[in-house]
């Protein structure tokens, strides 16, 4: 007979026990956060304190690097916790893996306004 039949019909079985019928319960390795669950009120507080003094880039980049420090989950969570888009925390985080030395432009090539060719002109 199958071990599923066999656990069901143990009556040696109660709420919390780690043997059931002479066996047991195979040990499962934590696949899990080091330090427990994601601290969303941490991360709000964080943002909080710090969001009027950065830039479009610089808010881009603290909650990617809050994204990383949480782990798996941690774009959900820095959403909930900030109010950010999914999408640029993700922008975020390409941009950290990027890299690169910091750059005098914030947004894109070709944001804005297109220049003036001449004084007066346009």
């Amino acid at each position: 007979m199958t071990m599923e039949y066999e656990v069901r019909h143990c009556s040696e079985i109660t709420a919390s026990v780690y043997d059931f019928c002479g066996r047991p319960i195979p040990a499962r390795p934590h696949v899990g956060y080091a330090s427990g669950m994601i601290d969303e009120n941490a991360i709000r507080a964080r943002y909080a304190a710090i969001k009027d003094q950065l830039d479009e880039r610089g808010r881009r980049l603290f909650v990617a690097a809050e994204k990383a420090a949480a782990g798996h989950g941690g774009t959900a969570a820095v959403f909930r916790a900030t109010g950010v888009a999914r999408s640029t925390i993700i922008r975020g985080a390409e941009d950290l893996a990027a890299a690169s030395p910091a750059t005098f432009r914030v947004r894109r090539e070709g944001g804005g306004r297109p220049a003036l060719n001449k004084a007066g002109e346009s």
